[in-house]
Parts: structure tokens; C-alpha cells; sequence
């Protein structure tokens, strides 16, 4: 057995692919909001999949639907500026598209244990596509909140969603579990329900409502923030534990 890269082979031990076959996937969602909410929602979404729909397909068409709402909006705004130019309609759309493709998401992994076909592939397939979503969903963002922050503020939130996707992959590698952050669920529901006022009254109404003082985007990009810096805490302990295990290897 063998995978192919860009520039070699590389061939795959009989101790290799006796692991492969033992892997069994382990994650902790402890977020109040998928516990009680999305869980049971995507349980119940998963029942009407006909059994002959692959896993792998699921996981693709919630990629592709991400990238469909970055593509749209890219039109209408492609500098991430203007979000006024973008047509009402584009943000229902939008809205439309980004909850689909969370559920999706959300979906793909159950439907993968309901039909017995779970596999690391489906694993690394499903969380390759999530590694470019996670560039791909801030798009709504900015051109939610574009207008008014600095590219500099941007670049922040983007790197936020980049360093807390690879971290928490490293931490599975590192314990064998993948703990899912708590702002992926808030996050995903938060961009829908902004694009959907933008629908109902104006791309400036997430900006104008407030939360205690704070506008509805303020309070979304502190979220995002705070996981990332949850994650930097844990970044040196991550470091010595892993070097503890190449030496042990």
C-alpha cells in the first residue's frame, strides 16, 4: 500500500497500516450550544440521508457551498469595503449557504457512523476541506464589517480561525483527542444571523446594534480572539510534550 506526493512515493509499513486499521477518531465537543443544540439538530438531519449517500460527498458539497458564498460575495465586493454594494439577495444567499454548509459539516462525520464507513481518510478528507473553509468564511465577515476596520484588524481575524484550526490539530496529534473550540458553532451561526439582518435591513445593522455597549461584530471578533489566546497559553506545554515524544520515539 502507498500514497502518492508531488515528488514521491511514499510507501506504507505493515505497523503503518496496522494502525490505520486500529485508528479509531475521538473528539470532545464540551460547547454548551452544540451539546444541546446542534447535535440533536444534525442527529435528526442525518435520519432522512439515504443510506447509498457517501460520507465523503456530504463533506464535499458543504466545501463546495462554502466556497460558493466566498465566490459570491467576492463578486459584488471584491476589496472586502463596500458591503453595501452587495444586493440583499446575495445576503440571503449568503446566509443560506453558510448554514447548509455547517450542517453539512456537521452532518458528514454521523452519517459516516450511521452507514459504518468511518475511516481516517474520511477524517483527513473532512478536515483537509475545513482547513480551506477556514479561509474562506471570514469573506462574509469582511464584508460585514470591512468598511470599518483597518486591514490590519482583519488580518487578525483570519489568523485567529487559521491558529486555533492548527492547534487544535496539533493537540490531537499530541493526545489523541481533538477538543473542538467553542467559537467554531458560534461563529458559523453568528455569520448567518448577520447576514441575515443585512438581508432584513442593512450590511450597517451588525455594526449598530450593540450587546452592552459593544456592536454585535465587536463582540464576535473578542470571541474569536479569545480562543486564540486560550490556544497560545497552551502552546509551550504543547512544545515540550511533543519533544518529550520524539524522544521517547
Amino acid at each position: 500500500m502507498f500514497l502518492l506526493s508531488s515528488s514521491r512515493t511514499i510507501m506504507l509499513t505493515e505497523q503503518t497500516k496496522a494502525e490505520l486499521k486500529a485508528y479509531k477518531y475521538s473528539c470532545i465537543d464540551t460547547s454548551p450550544l452544540s451539546k444541546y443544540v446542534m447535535h440533536p439538530f444534525w442527529n435528526w438531519v442525518t435520519q432522512f440521508y439515504p443510506r447509498w449517500l457517501a460520507p465523503n460527498l456530504i463533506t464535499f458539497g458543504g466545501f463546495l457551498l462554502t466556497v460558493a458564498h466566498f465566490l459570491l460575495l467576492s463578486y459584488f465586493n471584491p476589496h472586502f469595503d463596500h458591503g453595501s454594494a452587495v444586493p440583499s439577495w446575495a445576503w440571503l444567499a449568503t446566509a443560506i449557504l453558510v448554514f447548509v454548509a455547517h450542517t453539512l459539516d456537521g452532518t458528514d462525520g454521523k452519517q459516516a457512523r450511521r452507514t459504518k464507513s468511518s475511516s481516517p481518510l474520511g477524517e483527513l478528507f473532512d478536515h483537509g476541506c475545513d482547513s480551506w473553509a477556514v479561509y474562506f468564511l471570514p469573506a462574509s465577515l469582511y464584508t460585514l464589517c470591512g468598511v470599518y476596520s483597518s486591514p490590519f484588524r482583519l488580518f487578525w481575524i483570519q489568523w485567529s480561525l487559521i491558529f486555533s484550526f492548527i492547534s487544535s490539530h496539533w493537540e490531537k496529534y499530541i493526545t489523541g483527542v481533538l477538543y473542538l473550540p467553542w467559537t467554531f458553532d458560534i461563529a458559523q451561526l453568528a455569520v448567518a444571523s448577520m447576514c441575515l439582518a443585512a438581508y432584513r435591513w442593512s450590511v450597517n445593522t451588525c455594526s449598530i446594534f450593540t450587546i452592552f455597549g459593544y456592536s454585535f461584530v465587536g463582540v464576535l471578533e473578542f470571541l474569536l480572539h479569545s480562543e486564540l489566546d486560550t490556544r497560545i497559553d497552551l502552546l509551550p506545554e504543547y512544545v515540550l510534550i511533543q519533544d518529550q515524544l520524539e524522544y521517547y520515539h
